[in-house]
C-alpha cells in the first residue's frame, strides 16, 4: 500500500522530474547531506522569489505570499524521502501499464460517459449558467449599443423578448443534453 507522502513523491517525480536526475543525485548520499540540500533547496528558492519580486513594485506581504508560492511547490523534494526505499521501477512499470489499459477501454475520469450523473448534471448545470449569463451580457451590451436613451416601453420590450430567449435556449440546451444522454446511455449499453 503506497501512502499519501509517497504517492505526491511519484506524482513529482513523474511530473517535474521525469528523467529522474533530481532522484537519481540525491538517492545515494547519506541523510544529513540530503537534509542539507533540501534546506538549501527550499531557502534558495525563496530568497530568489523574494528578490525577484523585489523587483516588481508590491506590497511585502503580497510578495512575501506569492514567493512562498513556488517555495511550497519546491518542497515536494523532501517526499523523495518517503520513496528511497521503494522499488520504483516496478511501481512506475506498473502504473505505465495501467495508464495503457485505461486508455485502450477509455475508461478516463474525465469522459463524460465515465462520470457519475450528480457530477454530469452539475457539469450542465455550470455550462448552462456561464452561457446564460453570456447571453445576457451580449444581450444589454447589443441592446445599449443600438439605443443610446432607451424608453420605458423599449425597456419593457427589451426584457420581454429576452425572457423569450432564455425559454428557447434553455428548451435548446435540454433537448441537446437529453439527445448527449441518450447516445451516451446506448454507447455505455454496447460495451
Amino acid at each position: 500500500m503506497i501512502t499519501i507522502p509517497q504517492k505526491i513523491a511519484i506524482k513529482w517525480l513523474t511530473v517535474i522530474d521525469s528523467n529522474q536526475a533530481l532522484f537519481l543525485l540525491l538517492k545515494p548520499l547519506h541523510l544529513t547531506l540530503r537534509v542539507i540540500f533540501y534546506t538549501l533547496l527550499i531557502g534558495g528558492t525563496f530568497l530568489v522569489s523574494i528578490f525577484g519580486l523585489s523587483l516588481v513594485e508590491l506590497t511585502r506581504d503580497v510578495s512575501l505570499y506569492l514567493a512562498l508560492i513556488p517555495t511550497t511547490g519546491i518542497s515536494f523534494v523532501l517526499f523523495y524521502e518517503a520513496i528511497f526505499s521503494l522499488n520504483l521501477q516496478d511501481i512506475l512499470q506498473a502504473r505505465k501499464e495501467q495508464e495503457k489499459y485505461i486508455k485502450a477501454l477509455k475508461l478516463q475520469k474525465w469522459r463524460l460517459r465515465n462520470m457519475s450523473f450528480w457530477v454530469r448534471i452539475i457539469l450542465y448545470l455550470f455550462i448552462y449558467i456561464i452561457l446564460q449569463q453570456f447571453i445576457q451580457i451580449a444581450s444589454i451590451v447589443a441592446f445599449f449599443t443600438s439605443m443610446q436613451v432607451p424608453t420605458q416601453a423599449q425597456t419593457m420590450q427589451f426584457v420581454h423578448e429576452f425572457q423569450i430567449l432564455i425559454k428557447w435556449f434553455t428548451v435548446s440546451y435540454v433537448a441537446i443534453l437529453g439527445i448527449l444522454e441518450y447516445f451516451m446511455a446506448k454507447r455505455k449499453a454496447k460495451q
